[in-house]
């Protein structure tokens, strides 16, 4: 645990004070004898193989971090206090006194100081350092946690040994391993199997704003026009139509079900689901390669962990996902705009067809194909229209298209009807359209807000969660290391991938720490954070030009 492993914070194992250099920076990349040292340095002379976090384990136990240089020495890197009387850190952890300042430094060892320190000490993570991996890289690790208002800090629970070791090996690797932009294919192929749960539900949310807007309409006009239209009516129609509101919702929510049970369900989930997955790919692409949202993109690279991606794509997803989700429930409950009613009269009289499942369930329960075909008409004209209003195309001439839909078909069945009275009912229906039609978009509009809101925070969730993934486990982009978590323990070989990497540092945080709750943990990570973000900017090559005075 932290506290009994950095109680006195010295070890056995720590260099002589005449091989320790203390790493002091100043506010500005570049300057100071850190350095300096490494413009000493030839530069075929700092690559980096490997890095190790290896633990002392006499009491106290220590971590610090190996930098094995491929054509030279191997350089140490330590935090302990400044001071390290037990009895002031004690008080400076539980009394709540100011922290010290770290007293960061790092050592030079030749091979015999190293095959000592393997004696003595235990690996927990020796890893391959990627091509590119420069001295400079933990040197940059070093110069930005001494820039951190907090970090450079010596804080005996938290911002201690194994901070600091965590902290210069993540920076390295993201230095080394950069996360790289995945391709639109990637995404959806990842995110396609964790969409089929959500389309049940979405399915059965779209069935739900169709059977509404059905049902909010026909109750809208049963309640204004009332018994005084069942004069036009064919038998059946005056029968249902006399039935109470509550009733005809039932019975029309009931055949529903007969033709859900019927197999209209599994149809309009396999249409919700291609729908879905269809316009994933290219909003992605827009997404991933719109000139503007890349540039966001390049800064989310300026992340430190994988899993705070999700924080920077959810929102790029979401805006885009909103118009996809009004596309998919739109393009399902409405015909094309450019679907004539020519189909449509095809549908309700063609016996080898099968009709639309609203078209049925009206035609069963009031036996009228005037009436069917006028309804039909009026919702196959209103609906594209509700799809060009929710893209911000609304055009005005379209807000009586629905009318117009239905006066047409009143006008084209006149002489097959021969009902004078069906007339006048017709008249009595045009008196209330623009009321009725308008309460009941107004509905419709509203549950499809609702559903579009909530289902897209949750594709949202399985797409962002897919990016990342895609993200993190780049068969292009991995490690390969020995891992060991305890010294009894016989070394691991494995090849972990950025997310692998992650979780690793991640798993030693919780089970190093006295405190492992959630927030704690994120505090430490966010430390970490604000380290790399310090790193990524100011990080650049040093080389003699840049002299100190």
């Amino acid at each position: 645990m932290a506290l009994s492993s950095d109680i006195l914070a010295l070890s056995t194992s720590f260099p002589s004070k005449q091989k320790r250099a203390l790493m002091e920076f100043t506010n500005t990349w570049g300057d100071g004898k850190v350095f300096d040292l490494y413009r000493t340095l030839d530069r075929s002379a700092t690559s980096v193989s490997r890095l190790e976090i290896r633990i002392e384990g006499s009491a106290p136990p220590h971590r610090f971090v190996l930098a094995y240089l491929t054509n030279g020495p191997t350089y140490r890197f330590d935090r302990r206090p400044e001071t390290s009387k037990p009895g002031t850190l004690a008080l400076e952890t539980f009394a709540g006194l100011s922290n010290r300042k770290a007293a960061d430094d790092y050592s030079i060892l030749n091979l015999e100081d190293v095959e000592a320190l393997k004696g003595t000490t235990h690996c927990e993570l020796d890893l391959s350092a990627p091509p590119n991996t420069d001295l400079l890289h933990v040197f940059s690790a070093c110069f930005s946690l001494s820039q951190d208002k907090k970090a450079r800090e010596y804080a005996l629970l938290k911002y201690n040994c194994y901070f600091f070791s965590w902290t210069l090996v993540m920076i390295v690797a993201r230095h080394t391993l950069p996360f790289v932009v995945p391709s639109s294919d990637e995404v959806v192929e990842r995110a396609t199997p964790n969409l089929h749960s959500l389309t049940d539900s979405l399915t059965d949310k779209i069935v739900d704003i169709l059977l509404n807007l059905v049902l909010n309409t026909i109750s809208e006009f049963r309640a204004r026009l009332g018994r005084s239209i069942i004069g036009g009516l064919r038998k059946r129609g005056v029968i249902v139509w006399s039935l109470p509101v509550g009733a005809v919702r039932f019975v029309l929510r009931r055949a529903l079900k007969y033709q859900l049970d019927s197999g209209l369900r599994s149809k309009l989930k396999q249409k919700t689901q291609e729908q879905l997955v269809s316009s994933l790919k290219p909003m992605l692409e827009e997404l991933l390669g719109q000139r503007d949202t890349a540039q966001t993109i390049i800064e989310v690279d300026k992340r430190l962990w994988i899993d705070e991606l999700v924080d920077d794509f959810r929102p790029l997803v979401g805006q885009q996902l909103t118009r996809v989700l009004w596309d998919v429930i739109l393009n399902i409950i409405s015909p094309p705009a450019n679907v004539t009613s020519t189909k449509i009269n095809e549908q309700t009289q063609t016996s080898t067809e099968r009709p639309e499942f609203s078209v049925r369930i009206k035609r069963g329960l009031i036996g009228d194909f005037q009436f069917v075909k006028m309804w039909n008409d009026a919702l196959s004209a209103a609906l594209p229209a509700a799809r060009e209003a929710a893209r911000g195309k609304a055009d005005p001439s379209n807000v009586r298209s629905a009318l117009e839909a239905a006066q047409k078909v009143a006008e084209d069945t006149k002489e097959e009807m021969n009902n004078p009275k069906r007339d006048d009912m017709w008249k009595r229906f045009w008196k209330v359209w623009d009321i009725v039609w308008d309460s009941s978009r107004s509905k419709a509009e509203a549950t499809v807000v609702q559903v579009v809101n909530n289902a897209a925070e949750d594709i949202v969730k399985v797409v962002a969660k897919s990016l990342v993934e895609v993200v993190g486990n780049n068969n292009k982009q991995h490690f390969m290391a020995l891992i060991s978590e305890h010294r009894s323990q016989v070394p691991e070989a494995r090849r972990l991938s950025i997310a692998d990497f992650q979780n690793n540092i991640l798993k030693s945080v919780r089970t190093a720490y006295i405190q492992t709750s959630e927030p704690y943990v994120a505090s430490i990570q966010a430390a970490m954070g604000r380290a790399w973000d310090i790193s990524k900017t100011t990080y650049r090559p040093v080389g003699p030009q840049q002299q100190s005075e």
